[in-house]
């Protein structure tokens, strides 16, 4: 009687013992998920700040302000383009390359290949 009384208040201990341990587990592991979630929060702010901050800068008016601000740019005249006939053509091709085609027969090579066994 003794030795399974022994038996079963180890087992309880045992099994009460387990559960702390993975109540324990499992406490850190959610606090560790509440600082990941903070973290891409945190995360996700900072970069719909940095959209609004790049479209900000990137207005039109702006731009084109720093533009002229900066870039001695003229506009594009009549003077500025070539003719046509100042183009000049395309080269033709020589030839088609025949590196790797076979066009003619097969030629057999004028040495036989030496093998292993008579060396």
């Amino acid at each position: 009687m003794r030795r399974s009384l022994l038996l079963w208040f180890g087992l309880v201990f045992g099994t009460a013992v387990t559960f702390f341990l993975i109540s324990t587990d499992v406490r850190r592991q959610r606090e560790e998920l509440a600082d990941l979630h903070r973290e891409i929060y945190r995360h996700q702010q900072a970069l719909h700040v940095l959209k609004a901050e790049w479209s900000y800068l990137n207005r039109p008016d702006r731009l084109a302000r720093l533009i002229e601000k900066h870039l001695e740019l003229t506009p594009i005249d009549a003077h500025h383009l070539a003719p046509l006939a100042a183009i000049p053509p395309r080269p033709r091709p020589l030839a088609e390359p025949t590196v790797g085609l076979v066009t003619g027969p097969a030629t057999t090579p004028t040495t036989a290949p030496t093998t292993g066994a008579g060396q």
